[in-house]
């Protein structure tokens, strides 16, 4: 069994040029749900200036905290303002972020690598006490859009143990720009999770697509034993401050090939199909184009 993390919500629609309303998203959100995803992201708690993608995050997490339901929804908290509002929405689990890249955590926050940390250690020991959950994210693990070549596998194992030893349950590991290979994968996992030891359910993987090969990265990482996989319906997202980034593998590609290997998703195609199709009739897409997927 694998789970799939639906990033759409927030992930898919944070470099949108279109801002859905509170009313589209928690509908995508339902759509999500109904195709028997169990882990969603919401929104995250972000500057609507910055991001005006994910402006009313507050409403929709109060809406989906009232909620009685087995499912999943983690909202991205940069700071410790942001978890403050998490929590007043009644979140129950959020979702960090740094990167091993000095470059891009100063593009993406204004802050060193080490500051990031900082900051990060103090949210994830509020929101622990608090009793929420904290996934954290490792953005540029296999390349970074402001520095050439590959990026280091130990300055990623750093990070990830940092955040591993400040309490969050899970990794995520992004290849942000989507310029990870078979190759890269292979030595990123066995760098990050083998060598150290670690349980792969520690870790998930977050693959871009951009080269089309995130799928054979994803067969990479699942002989690695990683069971968590994160995906976009209909390949939607990219990140605001990665120059050149495109969308997250598609949530519909991610569930054929684990059909194909025999593993089992717990996702329903046709349900997964209308709300992509939702998704890109809001935002004003192709949605002939969705169904090519």
């Amino acid at each position: 069994m694998v789970e799939i993390v639906e990033v759409a919500p927030r992930d898919g629609l944070q470099n949108e040029p279109i801002s859905l309303s509170i009313e589209e998203r928690l509908a995508l959100i339902k759509l999500l749900e109904e195709s028997g995803l169990n882990s969603i992201e919401g929104g995250a708690f972000v500057n609507p200036k910055r991001v005006p993608q994910m402006d009313k995050s507050f409403e929709v997490a109060q809406h989906l905290s009232a909620k009685e339901s087995e499912v999943s929804y983690p909202f991205l908290v940069p700071n410790l303002k942001g978890l403050e509002q998490a929590m007043k929405a009644g979140v129950k689990e959020v979702a960090i972020f740094t990167s091993p890249s000095t470059e891009f955590t100063q593009k993406n926050i204004g802050m060193s690598v080490q500051e990031s940390l900082k900051v990060q250690r103090e949210v994830v020991r509020q929101a622990v006490a608090n009793n929420i959950w904290v996934r954290g994210y490792v953005s540029c693990v296999m390349g970074c859009p402001y520095t050439p070549g590959p990026m280091d596998p130990n300055e990623v194992r750093v990070v990830s143990e940092e955040l591993l030893d400040f309490g969050c349950y899970q990794i995520s590991l992004g290849d942000t720009i989507g310029v990870g290979s078979p190759e890269l994968t292979e030595s990123l996992l066995d760098t990050v999770v083998v060598k150290p030891g670690y349980d792969p359910d520690l870790f998930a993987a977050h693959f871009h697509d951009t080269n089309q090969l995130a799928l054979l990265n994803l067969v990479v990482a699942l002989g690695h034993g990683i069971s968590t996989i994160d995906s976009s319906v209909g390949g939607l997202g990219a990140c605001p401050y990665a120059l050149g980034a495109t969308g997250n593998v598609a949530t519909e590609s991610v569930v054929r090939l684990l059909s194909a290997l025999d593993i089992e998703t717990g996702v329903d195609e046709e349900k997964l199909a209308l709300a992509r199709e939702y998704a890109f009739r809001a935002l004003h897409k192709n949605v002939v184009e969705a169904a090519d997927l």
